[in-house]
């Protein structure tokens, strides 16, 4: 108790004494001593704590190009259950810094899989596998490596369903039924959304529910032939998706992007069925600020099937 009290105080110590960055990037040298000292104890999480602390310290001065100085400080591995579930914890909060203040996704996925390596042995993720496996996953999506996405992303599922947390099962549903549908697997693409739809609305998860029908329509919209089209199901599924977001009680600091998705897809729609004036009118009727944006990608997209056509009858 007596040592854990004194890895505390010395931890504030060290956090308040070394100085926000050391000289052309290197590391303070206090910050090492700190770290090697909490070595020499065994102290892991404090160790940890100390890291934290630094970058946290770089954020506040954004010195957003210094957060990956610590790169070699996260080599320190754990000896216990608990203290692989901290440096999960630890793994997690470096590659988000390195994610949302560099925008390096390939080196944030470094950690992602670091910390994948440390959940438990019988796979039972605990509470980080909600921004771990789940971004794992999420980043091969976007690199188009769709196999090992759909794996990562339902590593989750198990974890959302013990925990009962159904309105993230929901939004999670969203992800893989997106991750199937650029696999071309429909079948299973359709189960994802509908379940995800359903769960919304046990849980009344707005944004699982306008996530779902929005991936739903962009299937019956952009992987079907406008000669098959489902009109009465597009317009249902449109509306529901657009309700979904006004409905929603919640503070949602993205609701803006999410109505501007809806308009797009309407847009989308009009366009493939040579309603242009309905296209424009639709792209206009978002958030004005979203207005302009939205009649650019009109006008790019117009462009490029004029493009096409020219092509076309050049060959």
């Amino acid at each position: 108790m007596i040592r854990r009290v004194l890895a505390c105080v010395l931890s504030l110590y060290f956090l308040t004494t070394f100085s926000v960055a050391g000289q052309g990037g290197q590391l303070p040298q206090s910050l090492v001593d700190s770290v090697n000292y909490y070595e020499t104890l065994d102290s892991f999480d404090a160790r940890y704590r100390v890291i934290k602390g630094y970058e946290d310290s770089l954020k506040k001065e954004k010195l957003y190009s210094q957060l990956t100085t610590t790169d070699s400080l996260y080599a320190f591995l754990p000896n216990t259950g608990i203290d692989s579930s901290r440096y999960r914890y630890y793994l997690l909060f470096h590659a988000q810094n390195i994610r949302k203040y560099l925008g390096n996704y390939d080196h944030a996925l470094r950690y992602y899989l670091e910390a994948h390596q440390h959940a438990s042995e019988n796979k039972n993720f605990d509470k980080y596998c909600m921004n771990i496996e789940s971004l794992i996953g999420n980043i091969y999506a976007r690199r188009n490596d769709y196999d090992k996405a759909i794996y990562y992303l339902t590593l989750v599922i198990p974890y959302l369903k013990n925990e009962k947390k159904y309105g993230r099962l929901s939004r999670h549903c969203s992800d893989i039924g997106n991750v199937y549908k650029w696999l071309g697997q429909f079948d299973k693409m359709e189960e994802y959304y509908i379940e995800g739809i359903s769960l919304g609305l046990e849980s009344k998860e707005y944004r699982g529910i306008q996530g779902n029908y929005a991936g739903l329509v962009d299937y019956q919209i952009n992987f079907i032939s406008p000669d098959h089209y489902d009109h009465e199901a597009i317009f249902n599924n449109l509306s529901k998706s657009k309700k979904a977001i006004v409905d929603n009680p919640k503070s949602d600091p993205y609701k803006n992007l999410r109505m501007m998705n809806v308009e797009e897809l309407w847009a989308q729609y009009y366009s493939k069925i040579d309603s242009l004036d309905l296209a424009l009118k639709s792209i206009l009727n978002g958030d004005l600020r979203w207005a302009l944006f939205g009649a650019i990608v009109f006008l790019l997209s117009g462009i490029a099937i004029i493009l096409q056509v020219i092509n076309g009858n050049i060959q």
